[in-house]
């Protein structure tokens, strides 16, 4: 069954851009595919969670072994937007002196952009282009009415950047907790669940904890193992 669901939720719902879409269902118990996908990994303890995870590195599966990997967990009321500055190179450094001399991605255009955006509230991992050297994650808000409707702020909050290496790269990324990011139950966190041991409660971040073991700890406190 992992591989049937690595096949359906980790390729094909990948590729039809449905990751955070909803599956409705005659008795009404709808359900956005990304919950369908880590009740799967949980409930048959598969032992890859990486079919459930944002692939930004490429279109269908993910290549572990060629990709970053990072949790993100978005406490927020916005969308995040990924965008990915590979290396660039000054060329005459180059040429003339045989220099490498990397250069600041300055256009949106420069940036490799994840059509695969992170919705509010959403705990999960993505996949990062491996020749990223930096990346920033723009804060947008998007009209529950008109998905087209699409607006990234530059202030309040301003975009972040966080930077790496082929070597080095931030483990997590965790948008910073507000009053609206305190959770009732568990369908306050997409991906993950509701902790009662915090106070106020509020969602379990995910690490990468979640993506070095198996299934049946997807759902589980990190920092208690």
């Amino acid at each position: 069954m992992c591989a049937c669901g690595e096949n359906f939720y980790g390729d094909c719902i990948r590729r039809a851009g449905c990751v955070m879409d909803t599956e409705f269902d005659k008795l009404g118990n709808n359900e956005v595919y990304l919950k369908k996908c880590v009740d799967h990994v949980v409930k048959y303890d598969c032992p890859s969670t990486l079919m459930c995870a944002v692939n930004c590195a490429s279109e269908g599966k993910i290549n572990a072994s060629t990709a970053k990997i990072m949790p993100f967990n978005n406490y927020g009321d916005t969308h995040l937007r990924l965008r990915f500055c590979e290396q660039k190179l000054h060329v005459n450094q180059l040429e003339k002196y045989s220099t490498v001399v990397s250069l600041a991605c300055e256009d949106m255009t420069d940036f490799l952009v994840c059509e695969r955006w992170i919705p509010p509230f959403t705990f999960t991992t993505v996949s990062i282009p491996s020749t990223t050297t930096y990346l920033e994650i723009d804060y947008c808000d998007v009209n529950p009415d008109d998905p087209l409707d699409r607006n990234c702020r530059t202030v309040d909050p301003a975009p972040d950047r966080l930077y790496g290496s082929s070597v080095l790269f931030p483990s997590t990324f965790n948008v910073a907790q507000t009053g609206v990011s305190v959770c009732s139950t568990d369908d306050d966190c997409l991906g993950s669940f509701c902790d009662s041991t915090f106070r106020p409660r509020v969602c379990s971040p995910k690490t990468l904890f979640h993506v070095q073991n198996s299934g049946k700890f997807f759902l589980t406190v990190p920092f208690e193992l």
